[in-house]
C-alpha cells in the first residue's frame, strides 16, 4: 500500500498544473464586441504524440473516471480581429493558432464545434419570424371572417380553432352583453362579495 501511494505521489507531483494546458479559457466578449472582432466558441481535441508524456497519462486517467475533466478536450471562447483571417477561414486560423500556443505539449489537435457570433444573424431571423407569423394569423382570420359571411357556406369542425384568430369574432365576444340568468346570479353575488368585503375592512380599520 505504502509503494502504490508513493507512486501515485510521484506521478502527481511530476505532472503538475504547468505541465497541463488549462481546460478552460476565456476571453473578454465585451471587449471584443467593443473591437468588432468575431467571438467564437470553440473545442480542440488533443491526441498525445507521446503516449509515455504526463499529458497522455492524464488523458487516460481523465478518459477512465467519469468524475473527471474530459483532458483530451480543451474548450475555449476566443476574440478574433476580423483582419488576422481574411485569406483563410475561422477554423483554419484557430487550428493554427492553438498549434501554436500548444506546440511544447507535443499533440495533434482538431478543431470541433466552432460557433462564432458572426455566424447567427438572430435580428434577421427574428424580424423574419414575426412578419411571417402575423402575416400568417392575419390571412387565418381573414379567411374565418369571410366565411362567415358567406351564408352559402357549411359550418365546418374546424371553425372553433379559426375562431381563435378571427379579430372581429373576438371583438363581438368582448362587447356582447351576457343574459344567462346563471351569469347574471353569478356576477352579482361577486359584487355582493366585493360590498361586504368592502365594509368588512372599513370597520376593521376604523376600529384600529
Amino acid at each position: 500500500m505504502i509503494s502504490i501511494f508513493f507512486s501515485l505521489l510521484i506521478i502527481g507531483l511530476s505532472v503538475g498544473a504547468e505541465d497541463l494546458p488549462p481546460l478552460f479559457d476565456i476571453e473578454d466578449y465585451y471587449s471584443c464586441e467593443s473591437q468588432q472582432g468575431v467571438y467564437c466558441k470553440v473545442d480542440i481535441n488533443l491526441q498525445a504524440n507521446n503516449e509515455a508524456s504526463g499529458l497522455a497519462q492524464e488523458i487516460k486517467i481523465s478518459l477512465a473516471d467519469k468524475h473527471k475533466f474530459n483532458r483530451s478536450s480543451l474548450h475555449r471562447m476566443i476574440c478574433i480581429a476580423k483582419e488576422t483571417y481574411q485569406n483563410r477561414t475561422v477554423e483554419e486560423y484557430l487550428t493554427d493558432l492553438s498549434k501554436r500556443k500548444l506546440e511544447r505539449f507535443n499533440v495533434s489537435l482538431t478543431v470541433a464545434n466552432l460557433e462564432c457570433n458572426e455566424d447567427l444573424p438572430f435580428q434577421f431571423y427574428d424580424v423574419f419570424t414575426i412578419i411571417f407569423c402575423v402575416s400568417y394569423l392575419m390571412m387565418v382570420y381573414q379567411s374565418y371572417d369571410v366565411r362567415r359571411d358567406d351564408l352559402k357556406t357549411p359550418v365546418s369542425k374546424y371553425d372553433k380553432w379559426f375562431k381563435i384568430f378571427s379579430m372581429r369574432h373576438n371583438w363581438r365576444a368582448i362587447v356582447r352583453t351576457n343574459t344567462n340568468s346563471d351569469y347574471v346570479n353569478l356576477k352579482s353575488l361577486d359584487y355582493k362579495i366585493f360590498v361586504i368585503g368592502y365594509k368588512v375592512s372599513t370597520k376593521f380599520h376604523k376600529e384600529v
